[in-house]
């Protein structure tokens, strides 16, 4: 049991922003993220709401100097914002997408412009490692 009272006993939310009620916390949450994406509300909701993204403007590329638009899990975009380390926060992405978030080089600028990135992981190339 969860210690929280079911949404039916409730008292009900009012969005200060437009007057919608709601019962239930995860819609009055999801409302704001909808709704009104812009106040500070939606950004802190959209932290606490799974499946909610953001789509990230990168850094220019050195090689290319275009920029790249990749949709982030919100929760996860926020702590990385607030701090966190990018490997903490999305430990399954390769380290070539990590770079582009980080600095905005797209995996072929970097091999084009530094040669292949040592921290990939193929083990093709290197067999022994």
């Amino acid at each position: 049991m969860s210690g929280r009272a079911p949404d039916k006993y409730r008292l009900p939310r009012t969005c200060t922003f437009c007057g919608a009620v709601f019962r239930g916390d995860d819609l009055f949450e999801r409302h704001h993220v909808e709704a009104h994406p812009d106040s500070a509300i939606a950004k802190l909701h959209a932290s606490l709401i799974r499946g909610v993204t953001v789509n990230y403007e990168t850094p220019k590329c050195f090689g290319c100097g275009e920029r790249t638009v990749i949709t982030l899990d919100a929760a996860a975009f926020e702590r990385w914002q607030a701090g966190a380390h990018l490997v903490e926060v999305f430990p399954t992405m390769p380290a070539p997408e990590r770079e582009l978030l980080l600095n905005g080089t797209h995996p072929a600028c970097w091999d084009t412009g530094l040669g292949p990135n040592p921290d990939d992981d193929n083990d093709e190339e290197n067999p022994d490692a």
